[in-house]
């Protein structure tokens, strides 16, 4: 009796063994091309009924230990969309892949603030400036090591600038602050800061203390007019007292060009004249054309003493 019942068991055992199918196939993507290591599972429902991983050539083998209609089988890949597929009639099944479109994360990149190349530290204005900076002059006063003094005056670690450049030329002199207060500060690329300057190339390998600036303007800058217009006006000395002023410039490359209008009939501002002067100035590599136009209506160095009996505009 004992021997039947064992044999009995053993066959239920061998039974069960036999039962069990393999399920082969291969998986590839849509140019015909095999998917390695994709998740190929025998699932009913949520539960995993058993998994094979797909070789170098796409082919995997499944086992399914016992059929089932609620059966199926999934093909997972990071790199394509999941495929589910009911489980075949037969022992092969071959599936095709999608490659999966994937949204990446969106990503910064940062040019940096500063940069030293040989004598020359270049600031990236954009990163120094804020939202009220409205004039070149405004946004100056940001960089490090850099001061912008009342009347308009450049220093840098304390020590006045030698010269100010705008894209390599010195059209202004020592009237920079035409510049500095009618260029937009939105306009401005780079302020660079250049030490051991020298005016002139001969001298480049004498050792120099001074310290210029050169701006380099954005190309929606360049070629584009810009400028400031200025009116006062007011009763003094039993008389009208007025004062019009307007300065415009035009950058690009080596042609540079400033018109001054300037009228009225206050002493310190149009030289004790009414007349309306119009002046045009080209700079050009080595020169330095402001010294031609008429003064401005602010500038650097400071500007001309006030007559004490003069009255301003306005009061």
């Amino acid at each position: 009796m004992k021997r039947i019942i064992a044999f009995i068991l053993a066959l239920a055992a061998f039974s069960g063994v036999y039962a069990q199918e393999i399920i082969t196939g291969a998986v590839m993507d849509t140019d015909g091309a095999p998917v390695q290591s994709v998740t190929v599972k025998l699932v009913k429902g949520r539960l995993t009924r058993s998994f094979a991983r797909t070789k170098s050539d796409g082919s995997y083998s499944l086992k399914v230990p016992r059929r089932s209609d609620s059966l199926s089988v999934t093909f997972e890949h990071l790199s394509y969309d999941k495929v589910t597929k009911p489980l075949p009639a037969g022992n092969v099944l071959d599936v095709v892949m999608t490659p999966r479109s994937r949204e990446l994360r969106e990503v910064v990149v940062a040019a940096p603030s500063v940069k030293l190349r040989g004598d020359t530290l270049s600031f990236f204005l954009d990163m120094f400036k804020g939202k009220g900076d409205v004039v070149l002059e405004d946004a100056l006063k940001k960089i490090p090591g850099i001061t912008v003094e009342d009347n308009g005056v450049i220093k840098y670690m304390g020590k006045d600038i030698s010269n100010f450049y705008v894209e390599g030329l010195d059209m202004l002199g020592g009237r920079y602050s035409i510049a500095t207060r009618s260029i937009p500060a939105d306009y401005v690329k780079d302020v660079q800061v250049i030490s051991n300057h020298h005016d002139l190339k001969i001298d480049k390998d004498k050792v120099s203390d001074n310290v210029a600036v050169n701006i380099k303007l954005k190309s929606k800058a360049l070629f584009k007019p810009m400028g400031t217009v200025e009116a006062g006006g007011g009763y003094g000395d039993k008389r009208l007292r007025y004062a019009l002023s307007g300065t415009g410039m035009l950058f690009k490359g080596s042609l540079q060009s400033l018109v001054t209008l300037k009228g009225g009939n206050m002493e310190r501002f149009a030289d004790n004249t009414n007349a309306v002067r119009i002046v045009g100035a080209v700079g050009n590599s080595g020169a330095t054309a402001a010294s031609s136009v008429v003064s401005a209506p602010e500038g650097a160095p400071p500007p001309l003493k006030k007559n004490p009996n003069e009255k301003a505009p306005g009061r």
